[in-house]
Parts: C-alpha cells; sequence; structure tokens
C-alpha cells in the first residue's frame, strides 16, 4: 500500500505542476507526510 501512495503522490506532484494547481500541490504534501509517518512507523517496528 505504501508503493501505491507514493505512485499516487508522483501522479498528484506531475498534475499539481502541469496544472499549477495549489490545491493539488497541497494534497501532494499531505500525502508524502502520511507516507514518511508510515515508512517512520515501519522503521520502528
Amino acid at each position: 500500500m505504501t508503493a501505491l501512495n507514493l505512485f499516487a503522490l508522483i501522479i498528484l506532484m506531475v498534475a499539481g505542476i502541469s496544472a499549477d494547481s495549489k490545491f493539488l500541490m497541497f494534497w501532494a504534501g499531505a500525502n508524502a507526510m502520511v507516507v514518511l509517518y508510515a515508512l517512520l512507523g515501519v522503521v520502528q517496528q
């Protein structure tokens, strides 16, 4: 699921840059925070 989230994050980042949409950039940033938190959780386990 983490790989899927990362894939979605990349798509959102590309869409945000191409559309110059601040909302998509914010959503991509939020997804990045979730992915990093999930990765930290896995490392701690």
